[in-house]
């Protein structure tokens, strides 16, 4: 199986610098199975409640994190606010993965920390990521601003939730095409 990117046709500003991130995860990640890798997405309300959701076109959005066919699943939310630093803009970013441990790794170990570490060394080495804030795990943790109703079994084996928060630092020129 592969790493499958998902992102906009076209990507400007913060989109681009999420997708150079997410072309290096994909490049640099050991993990087996199926793993979708989405760009920015919506926190969006719904009658449910609030999820996170992956715009594909028009007004059409896409719920993710809910897909027990893959070995994992991974997204980018920007927080607000956006910080200006003179010619730079910074964002505090989420990297959230929801990952089954036995197809990442075909074994059965929870071997949560080896996922974990390996996010974040190729995070910490990605050209835009300026630092590394904090890890939260577990559902309650990672998904505190969204409705969870419909994933509340993710925090069992073989399941494993996390997001590691990182600053993104870029400027205009950075987001133009070369």
């Amino acid at each position: 199986m592969a790493i499958t990117l998902i992102y906009k046709d076209t990507t400007y500003g913060i989109d681009k610098i999420i997708k150079s991130i997410q072309t290096n995860l994909q490049n640099k990640l050991s993990w087996l199975g199926a793993v979708n890798i989405y760009g920015k997405l919506q926190r969006t309300e719904r009658e449910s409640g609030f999820l996170y959701e992956y715009w594909t076109s028009n007004r059409d959005y896409t719920e993710v994190f809910i897909n027990d066919k893959l070995a994992g699943v991974m997204g980018f939310v920007v927080r607000n606010p956006r910080r200006i630093n003179g010619y730079y803009i910074e964002a505090d970013v989420d990297v959230i993965s929801t990952i089954d441990l036995t197809k990442i790794y075909n074994n059965t170990r929870r071997d949560d920390e080896r996922a974990l570490n390996e996010l974040k060394d190729i995070l910490q080495g990605s050209v835009y990521v300026q630092q590394l804030n904090e890890i939260r795990e577990n559902i309650s943790n990672v998904f505190s601003d969204i409705n969870t109703d419909l994933i509340k079994y993710r925090d069992m084996q073989p399941y494993y939730v996390f997001a590691i928060n990182l600053t993104i630092k870029y400027n205009e020129d950075d987001c133009n095409d070369r």
